[in-house]
């Protein structure tokens, strides 16, 4: 397994853990590559440089956070040879059907392509209610499994799970979603939600997440953005690997870097980035508008849909496409961002452009700072960590202060929850019980919290966990902005 190194592109300005892990290794002298699980090894080896680290909560409060995930090793025929992993049940009314698409884009050139003048495919999986059979066909965790494991672009995939993939390869891990399944029966709409991933983390490790969202009566297509997903498989058996330069993040920060310089060299990299990732989400519109609507549609879904309440969600990275997505495409009615955050905040700031109009929720896993003893190493002072954190707090919260449809920032500060816990890994990966109950605890807390905003934006429900005005329980901080307009 790869584990997360710190990333010199970051420069010493980033403060959300989570970020590091979207993107490259940037260690001078080694070789370039995609980051591939979200738990670091035990002893990391951070840059001496000043450009090399994340002062805040990006790199420093990854390595505190290591024990919480971090299991004893084990060899792969002890995981082969473990009892089936079942992934936490959804808790709504519907049983889950999921269907594959193979989407081309004709409007838009695959600039990563070899081949000239290719045009933009996306593979896009659709998950939908259902209704509880028991002769349906389970569908398979990881979907091209099989040529993935024999094919030589399955790399990025196998290293991303770890000592898991011995599981996933043996079909021991076991979901709740029926191959393409017709569509519940009734005739209510469901409302659609497209799902875009965290950099270099497959679409379908969302599993359980995804799951208790659909149970609850909606529609999400889930996209995997080519060459950048850690694989892609093609029905015609095509196999499309991640590629560093198509996240833009395969050099070095420069040293000596200011914050504002850092900012401006962000933005340079990551407009034409988050727009790709936007437009996907917006032709994944249009695509399912027209199954949906067809006459001759074979679509399971077909008529079902509810085009009037449509939302854009993503995690990490994917949270900040959908965020432009929703800037840009006013079919979208609400926008979620899960625990992605930028310097400019959880928002992308495009010059001469307004925030999202939509109602948005921002969820952001809260990290405990450095301590002295760890910054001591780097030359960086109490003081000026102190200062660079709180210039990040002030600009997020400003940010959400004047988003024009109002929002919602949900703050995750229980324990043992991290950024990889909105993923099914640290679930699939746990071997004993401790860390397998807290991975699927944090499952839950997060599914909820998903479930309440779209229920309450989409299907106009009132009496949601976010409508409370006592802080929960299980560790949760919810602050609401109305709409500033």
């Amino acid at each position: 397994m790869i584990h997360a190194v710190p990333c010199g592109f970051l420069g010493p300005w980033m403060r959300k853990t989570g970020y590091s892990f979207q993107y490259e290794s940037c260690l001078t002298g080694r070789k370039i590559r995609r980051v591939k699980s979200f738990r670091p090894r035990r002893e990391v080896k951070l840059p001496k440089s000043r450009e090399g680290l994340v002062l805040t909560r990006l790199l420093l409060t990854s390595v505190i956070a290591t024990a919480l995930f971090a299991s004893k090793p084990t060899t792969v025929a002890q995981q082969v040879a473990a009892t089936v992993k079942h992934l936490p049940g959804p808790s709504g009314k519907y049983a889950i059907g999921r269907i594959a698409y193979h989407w081309v884009d004709h409007s838009r050139i695959e600039q990563f392509s070899k081949v000239p003048g290719a045009k933009r495919e996306l593979m896009v999986y659709v998950w939908y209610p259902a209704d509880q059979s028991r002769d349906s066909k389970r569908s398979r965790y990881l979907p091209g499994i099989d040529v993935i494991a024999d094919g030589e672009n399955g790399e990025d995939m196998r290293d991303f799970w770890g000592d898991s993939w011995a599981l996933l390869r043996a079909d021991k891990v076991e979901n709740q979603t029926l191959d393409a399944p017709p569509v519940a029966s009734g005739s209510e709409p469901f409302p659609l939600l497209t799902f875009s991933p965290g950099l270099g983390i497959p679409v379908t490790a969302y599993t359980t997440l995804i799951q208790e969202v659909v149970s609850h009566g909606y529609v999400v297509v889930a996209i995997e953005p080519t060459y950048e997903a850690p694989v892609v498989i093609f029905p015609d058996g095509r196999e499309i690997a991640a590629l560093p330069e198509a996240t833009g993040r395969h050099l070095p920060a420069p040293p000596g870097e200011t914050r504002d310089q850092f900012i401006k060299r962000m933005h340079t990299f990551d407009e034409p980035h988050i727009n790709r990732w936007a437009a996907d989400v917006r032709f994944s519109i249009d695509q399912i508008t027209l199954l949906n609507g067809g006459k001759t549609s074979t679509a399971p879904f077909a008529g079902r849909l509810d085009l009037q309440d449509i939302a854009a969600w993503g995690h990490s990275f994917g949270g900040r496409g959908a965020a432009r997505a929703c800037q840009l495409d006013q079919r979208i009615k609400a926008c979620l961002n899960a625990d992605g955050l930028g310097p400019d905040g959880p928002i992308f700031v495009f010059e001469g452009e307004s925030l999202p109009s939509q109602p948005f929720m921002w969820m952001e896993v809260h990290h405990e700072p450095p301590t002295n003893a760890q910054l001591a190493p780097y030359g960086i002072t109490r003081k000026e960590w102190d200062k660079n954190h709180q210039l990040q707090v002030a600009t997020d919260e400003q940010q959400l202060r004047a988003c024009p449809g109002g929002s919602f920032h949900v703050l995750l500060n229980s324990g043992g929850i991290s950024h990889a816990s909105f993923t099914d890994e640290p679930f699939i990966a746990a071997t004993t019980e401790p860390p397998s109950k807290q991975a699927s605890v944090a499952l839950g807390l997060i599914g909820g919290y998903t479930v309440a905003f779209f229920d309450r934006e989409l299907k106009h429900r009132t009496g949601t966990v976010l409508d409370n005005k006592t802080p929960d329980k299980a560790g949760v901080t919810v602050q609401v902005a109305p709409p500033s307009r």
